[in-house]
């Protein structure tokens, strides 16, 4: 105790606006109100992140040249990829943090069981929050391993084009070529809806941004909003199942690493265009 007290001794003489501003944090994320409040925030913050997620996936349908210049851009700055990576494993971290401590606290305050449970005013989706979620962290993990880590299905994961960039367009097609790969992406994207469906009019309801009922149009667009965002995520398996997206077979001819020569042996790019200019040559001096 007098080690604890000491050290906010030391805290307030060495840096008080920095302890104050640290105690103020520390008894805003111990209430009820700051836990909700930051569980909401950090979640129109993911949901931010989920948009701009989707947007980038979409580029597939632009063809493969522009999905693999888009992953390009993505890692041209280790600082900002590696920034962007840890802030929102931030957001996460904090996110689950909040939304477990309010329901241990939740759980720890009945004081009393009841025979029967009545829910009222609460849809299933509020009262499965915390099994989607848990599934939708599980999902997280498993796309991380597939597209970010390259520990599912590696060979599809090392493939480059043409132009020596990370074949991205043909890691995906070959990803969601699996019948398995698409099912999991498939439950966990209806996971996830049934989250979204709840959280975003929940934290719009908790920052103040809508009123309560059902009279907010922002509460309104919100199973809108969720709809479109696993609309669109579903839409890149779902095109590949279909045919709709496929890698072209032109492209995939230009990326193997061997082109047939005039004699009928396999030569690099390098070896064909030496061969032609002495052809030219030959044809010079006759």
């Amino acid at each position: 105790m007098s080690v604890v007290f000491n050290r906010e001794i030391a805290c307030y003489f060495l840096a008080p606006k920095l302890c104050i501003a640290t105690m103020k944090l520390i008894k805003l994320l111990d209430s009820t109100v700051g836990q909700k409040v930051v569980a909401g925030a950090t979640g129109l913050a993911l949901v931010g992140f989920l948009l701009v997620h989707m947007g980038g996936n979409l580029q597939i349908f632009a063809g493969s040249d522009a999905l693999n210049q888009y992953a390009v851009l993505l890692k041209s700055s280790a600082a900002v990829l590696w920034t962007a990576r840890l802030g929102l494993l931030s957001l996460i971290v904090l996110h689950i943090a909040m939304t477990v401590r309010q329901s241990v606290r939740n759980r720890s305050q009945r004081d009393r069981r009841y025979a029967k449970t009545t829910y009222r005013r609460t849809t299933r989706a509020s009262r499965s929050m915390m099994m989607t979620g848990l599934l939708v962290l599980a999902f997280v993990i498993f796309h991380l391993l597939h597209f970010t880590g390259g520990l599912i299905l590696p060979d599809a994961y090392k493939q480059t084009d043409a132009e020596g960039r990370h074949d991205v367009y043909a890691m995906v097609v070959a990803g969601f070529s699996n019948p398995f790969i698409v099912m999991v992406y498939v439950v966990g994207m209806l996971g996830l809806s049934v989250h979204l469906k709840h959280a975003i009019s929940s934290a719009l309801q908790t920052l103040g941004l809508a009123k309560e009922g059902h009279q907010s149009s922002l509460r309104k667009a919100s199973p809108v909003l969720a709809a479109v965002i696993i609309a669109g995520f579903l839409a890149v398996p779902l095109s590949v199942v279909t045919g709709l997206v496929a890698v072209d077979e032109v492209t995939a001819g230009e990326a193997s690493s061997a082109i047939e020569a005039p004699g009928g042996d396999s030569a690099s790019p390098d070896e064909l265009s030496v061969t032609v200019a002495e052809q030219t040559l030959k044809d010079d001096r006759r």
